[in-house]
C-alpha cells in the first residue's frame, strides 16, 4: 500500500452533514477495495468515526502525498447570497490544498463537483488555477460544467457527469423494513436549521395531514445539531397533530434507513433529495440553497417538485405536495449511465498515478 490518497471535500469544520459523508464513503470504499491508502484532509470527528472500517492514514503530510482528489459536493460554488466574509470562509476551508497540490505538480482528480456560481474573484481565480492544474474534472450538472468550461476553456479532461450518488448499488438494492407496526405512510419533514422552512414546512404539513390523515410524520434532519430538539417543539406547536414524533440524527446509516421507509419526503437540502429520488420516492425540494439544488430536479425533469424555500409560500408547498404525494420519482438510466462515467474517468486517473 505504498500509494497514498489525499481526500477533501466538505468533510471538516465539524462536518456531519449525511450527504458528503455519503459522498465520502463511496470514495474510500472504493479506494479500499484496491487497497490504496488514503488520508483525509482535517477530517472532522464524525467524519473520523463512521470512516473508520476503512484503512485511512491517520498522518499524511500534504508534501508527500501521491494525488488529491476532490470527493463530489458542491463547494466549488458560492453560497446562497454570499458575503465577502463567507467567501473567505469558503476558500479557507476547501482552496488551500488544491492550489499547494497544483504548486508542487501532484496529480489532482476532481470528481462530480458542483460549480458555481463564482462571482467571488477569490473563489474564480482559485477554483481556475485547480482545475488549470488538474488531470480529471467531472461535473455533476450542465451548469457546474459550463462553468467550469468557461474558467477553463481548453481543457478536454473537464467533462459532464452527474450526481455519483444515482451509481450506488448498494444503497438502492438495500432493502428497508420499519420495526414499528404501522398501518400510516410516512411524510418525512426535514428542515434542518433553517427557521423560514420549519415555519413553511410545519403550516404546508398541517394542511396537508388535516386532508391526509394517513399520514404519520417524521421529523429529522442530515446533521447534528445543538437547538434540534427546541426546534422541533416549535414545529409542533405549529403543525398540530399528535402523530408526529422526532428522529435524531446520530449516524448516516439510520438516515438512510429513515429515507428508506418513507414515502414522501419534504426537504429543504439536496442530498436527502437524490438519495430519496434513487431510493424510487415521492420528494418535494423547497431548497435553502436553491442554486445547486434546482438543477438537480431540472435534470431529471422533475421541476414541479422543486421551489426556492425563498420564494415558495406554505400554500405554495400544499399545491406541490397535492401534485406530487402519489407520484415516486425514477431516475432516467441515461443520468445513472451519465454518472458512471465519473468512476470510469477515475479508474484511469487511478492506474495513471499508480
Amino acid at each position: 500500500m505504498s500509494l497514498k490518497i489525499m481526500l477533501h471535500g466538505a468533510t471538516n469544520c465539524n462536518s456531519s452533514n449525511y450527504g458528503d459523508y455519503i459522498y465520502a464513503d463511496m470514495i474510500c470504499h472504493y479506494l479500499a477495495e484496491r487497497k490504496i491508502g488514503m488520508h483525509i484532509f482535517q477530517p472532522s470527528d464524525f467524519f473520523k468515526k463512521y470512516l473508520k472500517k476503512y484503512n485511512i492514514l491517520h498522518k499524511l503530510n500534504p508534501l508527500a502525498m501521491d494525488a488529491l482528489v476532490y470527493i463530489p459536493g458542491g463547494y466549488f460554488g458560492e453560497g446562497h447570497k454570499a458575503q465577502f466574509k463567507d467567501n473567505i470562509i469558503h476558500w479557507l476551508r476547501f482552496m488551500p490544498i488544491g492550489i499547494l497540490a497544483a504548486m508542487l505538480n501532484k496529480p489532482i482528480a476532481i470528481l462530480g463537483i458542483g460549480a458555481g456560481p463564482l462571482n467571488s474573484r477569490i473563489l474564480r481565480s482559485s477554483v481556475k488555477y485547480i482545475c488549470n492544474h488538474a488531470e480529471l474534472v467531472t461535473a455533476r450538472d450542465s451548469y457546474s460544467f459550463k462553468t467550469l468550461k468557461d474558467l477553463c476553456p481548453n481543457r478536454d479532461y473537464i467533462k459532464e457527469s452527474f450526481d455519483l450518488i444515482l451509481t450506488n448499488q448498494e444503497l438502492k438494492n438495500h432493502t428497508y423494513v420499519s420495526t414499528e407496526e404501522c398501518a400510516h405512510r410516512t411524510l418525512l419533514v426535514h428542515y434542518n436549521h433553517s427557521v423560514e422552512a420549519l415555519e413553511k414546512f410545519a403550516e404546508a404539513v398541517k394542511i396537508f395531514t388535516n386532508k391526509h390523515p394517513e399520514y404519520r410524520v417524521i421529523v429529522s434532519s442530515d446533521q447534528i445539531l445543538k437547538n434540534d430538539e427546541e426546534l422541533f417543539k416549535k414545529f409542533k406547536r405549529i403543525v398540530q397533530t399528535a402523530n408526529c414524533i422526532y428522529h435524531r440524527y446520530s449516524s448516516p446509516e439510520d438516515m438512510t434507513s429513515l429515507i428508506g421507509i418513507s414515502d414522501l419526503i419534504l426537504t429543504t437540502k439536496l442530498h436527502v433529495g437524490v438519495v430519496g429520488a434513487l431510493l424510487g420516492k415521492s420528494v418535494i425540494s423547497i431548497p435553502c440553497h436553491p442554486e445547486k439544488t434546482i438543477r438537480f430536479y431540472h435534470a431529471i425533469h422533475e421541476d414541479s417538485r422543486c421551489l426556492s424555500l425563498f420564494e415558495a409560500t406554505p400554500a405554495d408547498i400544499v399545491e406541490i405536495m397535492e401534485s406530487n404525494y402519489s407520484h415516486k420519482i425514477e431516475i432516467n438510466n441515461d443520468l445513472v449511465v451519465l454518472a458512471d462515467l465519473t468512476w470510469k474517468l477515475f479508474d484511469k486517473f487511478i492506474a495513471g498515478v499508480r
